[in-house]
């Protein structure tokens, strides 16, 4: 209605021979209101668990971690080496997940089996939120022959020819995954040799999930001979 008001209005000045007014000028629209940003809430990720609470209840799993090393034993005699746990554990004392970040073990199921015995475990609850828990074993060979230790230059050519699937099987996952293999003498001995057995350290707990794939990869590979027994070798992906 105020585009129509002032036309009528210059029509009535001018047929009484005055000059029309100056046209009205609309106001500024007002200044657009921005809603401030909710504050930020400061929150605690981590809580504290008890250290001597949480090596009785890891010294308390010993025994199911040497069940675990004697299943792998059957498939792999001369099975060892190092594991190191990283664990969340839950404000009610279970652990909401678990991975390996270093392993040396060789065997994938061995790995999974010392996993469930963490993951199984009820731990000391923490205070003031959730934790984590790192821990280390070390296996032995016992009275087995070990298996000759290679460097990983001994399969940098099979890993540069054959590697691709395995590399794939990362996919998004950032880091580098430690792959330990037990090869054993081929059908041929002096020709090529055959894997036995592969474990695998991620490099966070996402990259679990990528563990069994490149395990199956790895399986796949032939290698070099290690002569009259088996050998055992460590390298990154």
């Amino acid at each position: 209605m105020r585009g129509r008001g002032l036309i009528l209005g210059s029509a009535l000045l001018l047929a009484c021979g005055g000059a029309p007014p100056p046209p009205v000028e609309a106001p500024p629209p007002p200044e657009p209101v921005h809603a401030a940003p909710p504050p930020v809430m400061a929150t605690q990720e981590l809580g504290s668990i008890d250290e001597d609470d949480t090596n009785r209840t890891f010294n308390g799993l010993s025994s199911q971690f040497l069940d675990c090393q004697k299943q792998g034993m059957a498939r792999v005699e001369f099975l060892a080496g190092d594991a190191k746990f990283f664990v969340r554990v839950g404000q009610d004392g279970a652990a909401k997940w678990a991975y390996l970040e270093d392993s040396t073990v060789g065997d994938r199921a061995t790995e999974k089996c010392l996993l469930q015995v963490v993951s199984n475990a009820h731990w000391p609850k923490p205070v003031g939120g959730e934790a984590e828990v790192q821990k280390s074993i070390s296996f032995d060979v016992g009275d087995a022959r070990p298996a000759v230790a290679w460097t990983s230059d001994k399969v940098s050519s099979v890993l540069a020819k054959d590697g691709a699937d395995a590399m794939q099987c990362k996919g998004k996952i950032r880091g580098v995954f430690k792959v330990t293999v037990y090869v054993e003498p081929g059908e041929n001995k002096h020709k090529h040799g055959k894997v036995l057995s592969v474990g695998v350290a991620p490099p966070n707990k996402e990259g679990e999930q990528k563990s069994d794939c490149i395990v199956d990869a790895v399986m796949g590979w032939k290698m070099p001979s290690p002569g009259s027994w088996a050998a055992k070798v460590t390298f990154s992906l």
